[in-house]
């Protein structure tokens, strides 16, 4: 990977409502429903993704080297719920950031020298994929807090003392795993691809290159791909 400067690639969408067109960095591309901006290491404004997160409702954070984080806006009546998934941090692990009349749900995931991790991956074309868990979490389903402590636990030595205190599996996981390989509904096996790269299955169609690409950035991919 010599002479490689590993893509960085941001993206905010909004659920049932127009996006304002607020987003602090002349980097981005913006449309009706969010936005996206696509650089390099080289060139990333390096942004606070909780700040990103007050006028959408998930976002999108991967890093070529690593590093991804997704953030989930929930309007779930109480965010007790949540507290036994809650493991590590906002850096690798399952969070919540209580706002106002909402929460922000956080997965992340951050693997060291994870440089070759989503070496082929398209994620411009993921969070048309894990729309629907947008609106299950909003329901009062789980699955995706449970996959995500599950990767914590099991990908970081730090945490995996933690496996001894399971939170309760959810019913949709339950019924998925029960004959022994899940088999998850598509934005399921979807996020189980994202957060568990190495050990999950990837799903038949999955975007990814054919090649490894010769620099960071693929300029204005992401646009094209999501109209």
């Amino acid at each position: 990977m010599s002479g490689h400067t590993p893509r960085v690639y941001y993206e905010g969408r909004t659920i049932g409502r127009t996006f304002d067109g607020s987003v602090h960095t002349k980097h981005a591309e913006v449309d009706d429903d969010g936005y996206i901006i696509d650089c390099d290491e080289d060139t990333d404004p390096q942004l606070d993704l909780s700040a990103l997160m007050e006028n959408v409702d998930l976002l999108l954070y991967w890093h070529g080297s690593g590093r991804l984080s997704l953030l989930f806006r929930t309007t779930l009546p109480s965010v007790d719920a949540l507290r036994p998934y809650l493991v590590g941090d906002d850096f690798h692990g399952v969070s919540v950031q209580v706002r106002r009349d909402d929460a922000v749900v956080t997965l992340a995931r951050y693997e060291e020298d994870g440089e070759l991790t989503y070496w082929l991956d398209e994620p411009e074309e993921w969070l048309d994929l894990l729309l629907p868990l947008h609106a299950d979490l909003s329901a009062g389903d789980l699955s995706i807090l449970y996959l995500g402590w599950r990767m914590a636990t099991s990908h970081l030595y730090e945490l995996q003392s933690e496996r001894k205190n399971a939170p309760p599996i959810p019913p949709r996981i339950t019924a998925t795993e029960e004959h022994g390989w899940p088999e998850y509904d598509p934005p399921l096996a979807a996020l189980d691809r994202i957060l568990r790269p190495h050990d999950s299955p990837t799903p038949e169609g999955w975007p990814m290159l054919d090649k490894p690409p010769k620099t960071g950035k693929r300029k204005g991919k992401g646009k094209d791909r999501r109209h």
